[in-house]
């Protein structure tokens, strides 16, 4: 073969590997929704940013943890576990899980997967099992297992996080007897209320709700 055609049909095949492997991405990061991410400049730097390993000391990659903190965006501005030492975190599980080893939050956080995905019991799991890790009853390995499990089950049966908080805020009302119509709120579910309202505004435009997720 000619050496100039051997060079064009290899520059050719480069040209059209790279282009089918943007299209493959850009199809995984907003699989459903008609846009590529090629076509959104806007969040290929945030997404760069998320590639990279998690330096902050959690258990998960960088882009699971910022996709399940965007998840269980209600319960992230009153619970301050994610930077407390795990004494504290310890303290926090007792109290309000009754957990007091590994045995007792594996078991917890296996009955809240093992219902109907929902995201009051989902977004409730991610919360448990990277407290439990923090206070160090279980590995970094499950951890990472049970986060990317509720995350892709939220994804699947939600089409954004404003849906999976809005659900999580209606369950909540139910489950603490509060009106259903917000007029009787407590503390707590104001609380929550002001988180859902504050990821509106600053976070969940930067994690894209399809991005694919990977432990």
């Amino acid at each position: 073969m000619d050496a100039r055609i051997l060079v064009e049909v290899t520059v050719a095949l480069v040209v059209s590997s790279i282009a089918g492997a943007i299209a493959f991405v850009s199809r995984l990061s907003y699989a459903g929704t008609g846009r590529w991410l090629v076509a959104r400049f806007d969040v290929l730097k945030p997404l760069g940013e998320l590639a990279a390993s998690s330096n902050d000391g959690s258990a998960l990659p960088r882009a699971l943890d910022a996709w399940a903190r965007c998840a269980i965006a209600p319960i992230m501005g009153d619970d301050e576990w994610l930077a407390s030492l795990p004494g504290e975190t310890r303290v926090m599980l007792a109290r309000w899980w009754r957990i007091a080893n590994g045995h007792d939050a594996v078991a917890r956080v296996q009955a809240l997967l093992a219902t109907r995905c929902c995201a009051w019991d989902r977004v409730r799991a991610i919360h448990v099992v990277i407290a439990a890790n923090r206070a160090g009853y279980v590995t970094r390995e499950y951890t990472r297992s049970a986060v990317l499990h509720a995350c892709r089950e939220l994804q699947a049966a939600y089409p954004s996080f404003d849906a999976i908080a809005s659900e999580y805020l209606v369950a909540r009302r139910r489950w603490a007897q509060l009106p259903a119509d917000g007029s009787g709120d407590d503390a707590s579910q104001q609380r929550c209320v002001a988180n859902v309202a504050t990821f509106q505004r600053r976070d969940w435009d930067a994690v894209p709700f399809h991005l694919f997720l990977c432990a």
